[in-house]
């Protein structure tokens, strides 16, 4: 069963939302808020046929969408290069935790779910199949130190992949400025 159009469309619209906020500041082109967009949904355990198959152009009108309604700043292209000018995107507010939108239901992932270590304190508003969790049986003192554990790996994740979109703009401002033709992402 296939998720009605417009259910996604607002679905993906907070989702680029979310992944331009915690992207934060700076000029993010439209492939790496795209990039991100999908890392956090499949983090999340939302179902592939939500994010899948979001196309570049597809995320362009969404930020455009947010940028008409105030919520994201649009940037100039950077001038010179041998690579087709793109429009850069930031925030209207950075934040690094904002919450995810709650999936579509696509009707064909029953029990599909995000891995509890890579998601708990995540944005998802789905909740827990009451006594199925594996965390009925642990002591308060188990779960705190889970908690911290999940912390700490969801922070190295985030620095994660701040550093790489921060390398991966560099890494092409350094090819281009040096003449190298980039081919287009997809």
């Amino acid at each position: 069963m296939a998720i009605p159009k417009r259910e996604l469309s607002a679905y993906r619209q907070q989702l680029a939302l979310c992944a331009l906020r915690r992207l934060g500041k700076g000029a993010h082109t439209t492939g790496e808020v795209a990039e991100m967009m999908g890392t956090l949904a499949l983090a999340d355990g939302h179902p592939p046929a939500a994010w899948r198959w979001i196309s570049p152009a597809a995320v362009a009108a969404h930020l455009r969408d947010l940028r008409n309604r105030g919520l994201a700043l649009a940037g100039d292209p950077p001038r010179g290069g041998a690579y087709r000018a793109e429009t850069t995107w930031q925030p209207a507010e950075p934040d690094p935790r904002a919450p995810l939108p709650a999936p579509p239901d696509d009707g064909e992932t029953p029990g599909a779910g995000p891995d509890p270590l890579l998601s708990m304190g995540q944005g998802s508003s789905k909740p827990a199949a009451p006594s199925t969790s594996p965390y009925t049986e642990l002591t308060q003192p188990q779960l705190v130190v889970l908690l911290e554990v999940n912390d700490r790996l969801l922070g190295t994740f985030a620095r994660f992949v701040n550093d790489l979109v921060a390398e991966t703009a560099r890494a092409r401002r350094d090819l281009a400025a040096a003449g190298i033709q980039l081919g287009d992402r997809q």
